[in-house]
């Protein structure tokens, strides 16, 4: 058993990168963090969220990590560099669930009011509350 020690908080979500040893998790510290299983010290930080980070999701590809906010924004990552390449705004309310389509062009979140939105990556914004 491996113990991996990087949030100063309670941890909202893990999830394993589609390739590799890789993994990431979210916490009430408004960090995500990166990780490799062959090392207990996180690779990469994302850290720009005003309030807790509740979600994660790797794009298909793995290049990309999007989290998901108390503050009703997602950010979308670039884990090579760890620069947040886009800014989704639109949230009515804390972002609780995201994933990614399968071909990564599109997210899905929901959110404590029951709604879920679909966001058109490419375009920037989203395409339809439900």
């Amino acid at each position: 058993m491996v113990v991996y020690h990087g949030h100063i908080f309670p941890i909202w979500s893990v999830l394993f990168s589609p390739v590799g040893y890789y993994f990431a998790s979210c916490s009430n510290d408004r960090n995500a963090l990166v990780w490799c299983t062959k090392s207990l010290s996180p690779l990469r930080m994302f850290s720009n969220h005003s309030t807790d980070v509740e979600s994660i999701a790797f794009h298909p590809n793995a290049h990309y990590l999007i989290t998901g906010s108390n503050d009703k924004t997602i950010k979308m990552w670039s884990i090579e560099d760890g620069q947040c390449v886009r800014q989704f705004d639109t949230m009515s309310g804390p972002v609780r669930s995201l994933t990614f389509s399968r071909s990564g062009l599109f997210i899905l979140s929901g959110n404590e009011h029951g709604q879920v939105t679909l966001i058109d990556v490419l375009k920037n914004k989203p395409l339809c509350v439900v």
